[in-house]
């Protein structure tokens, strides 16, 4: 079945390649003769990995958060509302940043360098910086396209879709135009993200283009230094794995966890001796009323007893004075401690008792009548 669905994926890849918005290249590639032998431009015959390219993909959507991370923690105190109103136009810009002075200036992108890799395209023959052979750099038209869909389109798709949500056209009629150009814009992005998809399934099976962008723009990858041979290091990758398979399992098994009790447990295994606190009295909180007290904590010095969240909620907003909210108290807090509810236990009634009380009752009750 995976056989059948790439099979299916390279033949509707194919019919791509006829609605490309650059033409193939005019002349035909040049060979440069050296040492080794005949080398031909244009990645003829040339195998780049597809897993160098996906890390380079990767490694590209990493500087992009970093960078983007850096300019939040910026404007966290001040500047805040206008990240979360102009947000989309601020990541815009700053995709177009990074654009202009890397594929903009026929230059690879950080994560391309790092995996030894460059952009080619349909425009002048140039050698290759280390030898090898020659290339093509990309034409001013494909730097336009390229930009403009794989930034400026994006950018526009979405605040298309936020402005037809927000206008509330899906609540239009069936036949109006409103509802129309709805539905139209978002089955547009349906089908963009399910030839997304089947491009993608190409690819894998030995595609050439990594991105259904790229192939509408004759975008190639090639390698910069193709005598430089890659290092296949799964360290990384298996640390990855496992970090992230144990902090799920983390996750998944915490909240089911006690654990007072394993520190417990833990502590009787070492021998360490710890003061227990124990609340005996079944008071009530002081700024809830909650009674009993589910998570008891008592503040120092005055000895009153709250709910965890009351008091600190209260402690949290009151940064400066923090006294103790108990009505008639203006002792400030200096700390909390927690303590361990143990319910009063109860005597059982006998049943000399139970016949004695049941007569006070009719007794007084014969008493009111």
């Amino acid at each position: 079945y995976l056989h059948r669905l790439y099979s299916f994926a390279e033949k509707i890849c194919s019919k791509f390649q006829n609605f490309a918005l650059v033409p193939p290249p005019r002349t035909p590639p040049l060979t440069a003769r050296g040492k080794e032998g005949l080398r031909i431009s244009e990645g003829g015959g040339e195998s780049v990995m597809r897993v160098n390219q996906l890390d380079a993909q990767t490694l590209d959507d990493d500087l992009y958060e970093l960078l983007w991370g850096g300019l939040r923690r910026i404007a966290r105190h001040e500047g805040s509302q206008t990240f979360n109103t102009y947000g989309a136009e601020l990541k815009t810009a700053l995709r177009l940043l990074i654009f202009w002075n890397t594929i903009g200036r026929n230059k690879p992108t950080p994560g391309l360098e790092l995996q030894n890799l460059c952009l080619a395209g349909t425009g002048k023959q140039v050698p290759r910086p280390f030898g090898g052979g020659v290339m093509r750099l990309l034409t001013r038209r494909q730097r336009i396209l390229y930009c403009g869909l794989s930034v400026i389109a994006p950018w526009l798709f979405t605040r298309l879709k936020s402005f037809l949500t927000d206008w509330e056209w899906i609540s239009e009629g069936r036949g109006s135009l409103r509802r129309g150009i709805y539905d139209v814009v978002y089955s547009m992005d349906h089908l963009w993200g399910v030839a997304s998809l089947f491009h993608f399934l190409h690819f894998l099976a030995g595609g050439k283009y990594r991105s259904l962008i790229e192939r509408l723009l004759r975008i190639r990858i090639m390698y910069i230094n193709p005598k430089a041979h890659r290092a296949l290091s799964f360290e990384f990758m298996n640390q990855y794995l496992v970090w992230r398979t144990v902090v799920r399992f983390l996750l998944f098994i915490l909240p089911f966890m006690d654990i007072g009790a394993v520190f417990t447990f833990m502590n009787k295994i070492l021998g360490v001796r710890t003061r227990r606190n124990t609340y005996q009295d079944s008071k009530t909180c002081g700024v809830c009323g909650l009674s009993p007290i589910s998570i008891p904590v008592r503040s120092i010095p005055c000895g009153h007893v709250f709910c965890y969240t009351c008091i600190s909620s209260i402690l949290g907003d009151r940064k400066n004075n923090s006294m103790c909210p108990m009505a008639g108290c203006s002792v400030k807090i200096r700390k909390t401690e927690r303590l361990t509810y143990s319910a009063p236990t109860e005597r059982p009634e006998t049943k000399s008792a139970r016949p004695s009380n049941r007569s006070n009752l009719n007794s007084t009750s014969d008493r009111d009548r």
